[in-house]
């Protein structure tokens, strides 16, 4: 029994790592949030940009239990060459890198209204992120990079280590949006909007090209 739990809980722990990685990285693809939270950081105080970082961290925790959930049950099912399904998840990720640098190239547009309280403020961020349904994806792709997939299949509580870990990883990054738009609102222009766009785009690219190299030389080396 006690090298069972301690399994469970070394597999938990692994999970748990590897999901704050994916929460905070994939959180770099979350431009229009991070811009959404930045207007309220301005307009209304770091407290109440902050609360919509977290309205925003709560949906990604739904995506990434989706995401955890299926991938799951696809590896336990349905087993795939390990080296096929990570280079499938890396091309998912250029994909959304590519549509991140894409939006660098967009005009750069307000919210309509900025409401004074946190909890309108928290309220509008949640339908904001939920229109991204293709996170579950994103998300998918990135545990897979992280080789999530070589543990599965493995039960809700060790699942469930990732799902934290990633909104703790998503925390931290709201926490990072916050403090820097606050030390930085009188550069807070449409160009270095712009290019925080292109630095997520290159970002989320390199965390990809970064794993599909590891993924590489595993599999060859």
């Amino acid at each position: 029994i006690k090298l069972c739990y301690l399994f469970n809980m070394d597999t938990f722990l692994t999970l748990l790592t590897k999901g704050l990685i994916a929460g905070f990285c994939y959180s770099l693809t979350s431009v229009t949030a991070a811009l959404f939270c930045a207007h309220f950081v301005v307009k209304r105080g770091w407290l109440c940009g902050f609360v919509a970082g977290i309205g925003v961290a709560i949906v990604q925790l739904i995506w990434s239990t989706l995401a955890i959930f299926l991938l799951d049950i696809s590896m336990d099912h349905f087993p795939i060459d390990p080296l096929l399904v990570s280079i499938i998840g890396a091309t998912i990720l250029y994909i959304l890198a590519w549509k991140a640098f894409q939006m660098s190239k967009e005009p750069v547009h307000s919210p309509p209204e900025v409401p004074h309280q946190k909890l309108k403020a928290f309220a509008q961020a949640i339908p904001l992120a939920l229109a991204y349904p293709l996170r579950t994806v994103g998300f998918a792709a990135i545990f897979i990079l992280l080789g999530v997939h070589k543990i599965a299949p493995f039960d809700a509580f060790q699942g469930s280590g990732a799902v934290i870990g990633v909104g703790l990883g998503s925390l931290t990054w709201w926490v990072i949006v916050t403090l820097s738009v606050l030390g930085l609102k009188d550069r807070f222009t449409p160009a270095f909007i712009k290019l925080s766009r292109r630095i997520s785009a290159f970002g989320i690219a390199a965390f990809a090209t970064g794993g599909l190299v590891t993924v590489l030389i595993h599999h060859f080396y």
